[in-house]
């Protein structure tokens, strides 16, 4: 593994998503998710490893640091907040750490392979309606 600074795609003003973050330690995968602020990556962090020796997978929430206005930054720092009060709850997917670099916030999560609660509430909406 090398620390490499290719970059992943981003579609912000702000530096390109680095493809290695943390030290090299985790790398970023592919695009499994966007919103207004960032986007989630599928990445595999060598720093853990499973039961095999491989790394563990995670999701990285990229979110710009700056570029944003008052009303914004305040919204990112309340989501950050939250999702470390609930981290350990058996029912919300944990954040493992969350790091600094450049121009981006990297939310490390673990990784949920059927996708999060909102897109199973947009897709049961959609199926709803037939």
């Amino acid at each position: 593994m090398s620390a490499s600074t290719s970059s992943a795609s981003a579609s912000t003003s702000s530096s390109p998503i680095p493809r290695y973050i943390d030290q090299g330690t985790i790398e970023l995968i592919s695009v499994i998710g966007h919103g207004a602020y960032g986007q989630v990556y599928s990445a595999l962090d060598f720093r853990y490893t499973d039961a095999c020796g491989e790394p563990l997978p995670r999701a990285v929430k990229c979110l710009r640091r700056h570029g944003l206005d008052s009303r914004q930054r305040q919204f990112q720092r309340r989501e950050i907040g939250l999702h470390r009060l609930a981290t350990g709850h058996p029912s919300i997917i944990g954040m493992s750490r969350m790091l600094e670099e450049g121009d981006w916030i990297f939310m490390v999560m673990e990784y949920a392979p059927e996708g999060d609660l909102f897109g199973m509430i947009c897709d049961k909406q959609r199926v709803s309606h037939f």
